[in-house]
């Protein structure tokens, strides 16, 4: 596993290294700052890479929620990507750092 930190460049030039990394592998996590950046990098990179599908992970802040009120898409969207990372299927996931550190049931 390789790890890389991107930090000086703008915003605009983040997509075109991170792309440039991620076609190396065939599996790719990138971790952002907020939800705000992860959202608008993952739209960026859906431009550059065509060949793997690009997962968006959202927050997780359902502590003030009730538990049958919760919308299940977020909650899908993460099984999506872990069993696609299980699989071995050429993925890039793009999370906030809240859900990256999100703990997890065992599979």
């Amino acid at each position: 596993m390789s790890i890389i930190s991107v930090s000086g460049a703008s915003e605009s030039r983040v997509a075109p290294v991170i792309s440039e990394f991620a076609l190396e592998k065939d599996q790719s996590i990138v971790v952002c700052s907020s939800m705000e950046r992860a959202r608008r990098l993952a739209l960026d990179l859906s431009f550059f890479i065509r060949d793997k599908e690009v997962v968006l992970l959202s927050e997780t802040d359902s502590i003030l929620l009730r538990y049958d009120a919760r919308n299940r898409d977020d909650e899908l969207e993460r099984l999506k990507a872990l069993k696609m990372l299980r699989t071995g299927e050429k993925v890039v996931i793009i999370c906030p750092v809240s859900s990256f550190i999100h703990k997890l049931t065992p599979h």
